[in-house]
């Protein structure tokens, strides 16, 4: 597998490689973070600005951590395909081993709690390593329609915009309007004492959005819609099938405070998801198969972008649905621009930031259900944007204790 996958890198960067480098800006860093999964984790990673092309931005690197998890990783996004111009394609890839690290999957309790279902407790888990391969392959299609009509006018907005970028600004527009086709593939073997669950899905998200920000990264104002159709298939070691749904609306608006020359920006975050095959089954031996999501292509929260005070996949069931709102706002201050070696870094701005998330999972998707007995967390961020790159560490507090969460994106 790691052979392949290696082949498959250079192949890429060979053909979609541009003949002009002069625009290139390469930093490799090492870096050091925690993970609310995988613990403390070292490691060091190559960012190229502007190769294979002027618009693209490609991450390659590797990791270890405390908890005895080693990843290989390579992502690169704004790729343009050289046969059709309108396409964009974004691989990513991890794989390695994992250490311990919590799984909130098994059989009901006595009181006939399901692991991961809102009414769970947190002792409900299992304590799992092993390998871990995740594949997916994005391919996106521009229309043209709206600011999409002319394909040689494409670029990456700015992400940094003051005060006065923000004259005549449009909220709500038909901006960029893709259709989608991501292939996800991934193949977890765990372990313990007492249980080897191997987790495999094989799946296709379908999807249709309309990107109205200036910077999808780093966005300062503008809004965002994207409806998608994910169907899992019985292939590739995937046992079963299974259909989700899912919505996901974004929201900024810059408000000129007076502080600094940067605006504060309001920020939200609608999502929902459902399962409509849920109760849908086929019969193996006599023994009903039902046609349910693996655990990280159906509905979840918890974790890096989903009620951030939780672990990951911490909730899990049918549907979901979930809020996010943000008040960003970028500082002027910049230690990292006051003596030349830090200024290698490349860190052009640093954005702090409060937040709250609420939501919940439920058994079916029903309105007033998925507004009772929510989840929330609330809490405090920094970020730092990057040559294209968005480090993020944020700090938040639910019913269950406090985490810090450590990440490359911005949650939405």
């Amino acid at each position: 597998m790691k052979k392949y996958l290696i082949i498959i890198v250079i192949s890429f960067s060979i053909t979609f490689a541009n003949s002009d480098t002069s625009s290139v800006a390469v930093s490799t860093l090492p870096f050091v973070f925690y993970s609310n999964s995988i613990g403390w984790v070292f490691g060091t990673f190559t960012s190229v600005k502007g190769y294979p092309q002027e618009n693209s931005f490609t991450k390659i690197g590797c990791l270890i951590s405390t908890n005895r998890s080693k990843y290989f990783y390579f992502q690169a996004d704004e790729v343009q395909n050289p046969f059709w111009n309108r396409q964009f394609i974004r691989p990513d890839i991890f794989m390695g081993k994992l250490g311990d690290v919590k799984e909130y999957i098994g059989a009901p309790n006595s009181k006939g709690i399901w692991p991961g279902s809102n009414e769970s407790s947190e002792k409900q888990h299992f304590l799992l390593h092993g390998t871990d391969y995740w594949i997916e392959l994005n391919f996106k299609n521009l229309l043209p329609f709206a600011k999409g009509e002319n394909i040689n006018d494409f670029k990456v907005g700015e992400a940094v915009l003051s005060n006065s970028d923000l004259s005549d600004i449009k909220i709500f527009d038909f901006g960029k309007i893709y259709f989608e086709t991501k292939f996800i593939y991934r193949d977890m073997t765990l372990e313990n004492s007492f249980i080897k669950p191997k987790i495999v899905a094989a799946a296709v998200d379908y999807s249709l959005s309309n990107d109205n920000t200036n910077n999808y990264y780093f966005p300062t104002y503008g809004s965002y819609q994207k409806i998608s159709y994910i169907r899992q298939y019985k292939a590739f070691g995937c046992d079963v099938e299974a259909v989700v749904w899912k919505f996901d609306m974004r929201y900024f608006y810059p408000i000129k405070d007076g502080i600094n020359k940067y605006p504060s920006i309001f920020s939200l975050n609608f999502m929902t998801m459902d399962t409509p095959s849920w109760n849908d089954y086929e019969l193996d031996d006599g023994k009903r198969i039902y046609k349910r999501p693996k655990l990280f292509i159906g509905p979840t929260l918890g974790g890096i972008k989903y009620l951030r005070a939780y672990k990951d996949y911490r909730y899990h069931d049918r549907a979901m649905i979930y809020y996010s709102l943000e008040l960003r706002k970028n500082i002027e201050w910049n230690p990292f621009s006051q003596y030349e070696f830090t200024k290698k870094l490349g860190i052009d701005i640093l954005q702090i930031a409060s937040f709250i998330d609420v939501g919940r999972v439920a058994p079916y998707w029903r309105i007033k259900t998925l507004h009772d007995d929510m989840k929330y967390s609330l809490g405090l961020g920094i970020r730092a944007y990057m040559k294209g790159l968005v480090l993020r560490m944020d700090y938040a507090k639910g019913q269950e204790g406090g985490m810090v969460q450590m990440y490359v994106e911005n949650p939405f």
